[in-house]
């Protein structure tokens, strides 16, 4: 029984009155009510609860399939389903937390990004290695540009829905980090390679 602070029915038991407010919604039970809503607002039957703004907001929340897609998006005809529309930046921010075919491509980058600046710290600030400066220097170069990777591709799969023009750009962003993690991979596989033959090193570098 639902009572305002100022109503008392006698002939309930004490422990059975509850005090709280008559208007307190009831939570959503179906996927209809789009409890998604951004500000917690429920959806009534008829829609007429709903700004403008929450109208564009749902309309935006709403996942293409592949032929309604973007057409520069359409770059993998087996991945159905599950495409963001063209979205302004801050909703690009906040799709990181929405179930899209991209939710797993950004969140496996971050994490990535977030284990290898644990691993940086750990190496170089926090255990005592005992290594020449030059190894250190070295050492931070590589994990630097595996950092520079992952954030470059989690940007990429976060912003690709944001324009043609952002999608081009961040996947240059994107390649470029790769490149620079396989060449810091390569000049650092070099650089232990040879940690005991200072002269060779050299040598291998100028042929």
């Amino acid at each position: 029984m639902t009572l305002t602070m100022t109503e008392k029915v006698n002939e309930c038991p004490a422990e059975l009155v509850q005090f709280m407010s008559i208007e307190k919604e009831q939570e959503c039970e179906t996927e209809q009510d789009y409890c998604r809503l951004r500000n917690g607002k429920k959806l009534e039957e008829d829609n007429n609860n709903l700004t403008k703004q929450d109208l564009e907001y749902l309309s935006y929340r709403q996942l293409l399939k592949y032929e309604q897609a973007p057409e520069y998006l359409q770059h993998n005809p087996f991945i159905r389903d599950g495409y963001r529309k063209l979205l302004p930046t801050k909703l690009c921010w906040e799709s990181i937390f929405w179930w899209t075919n991209e939710t797993m491509n950004i969140w496996t980058h971050l994490f990535g990004f977030m284990l290898i600046l644990g691993l940086t710290i750990n190496d170089l600030l926090i255990i005592n290695i005992h290594a020449t400066s030059v190894d250190k220097f070295v050492a931070a170069i590589l994990l630097s540009c595996f950092l520079i990777c992952m954030a470059s591709s989690a940007m990429y799969h976060t912003f690709s829905c944001r324009s043609e023009t952002d999608y081009n750009a961040f996947l240059m962003y994107d390649l470029f980090g790769i490149a620079l993690s396989l060449l810091a991979i390569y000049t650092s596989g070099v650089y232990y390679a040879f940690w005991c033959h200072a002269v060779s090193i050299g040598l291998y570098v100028v042929q």
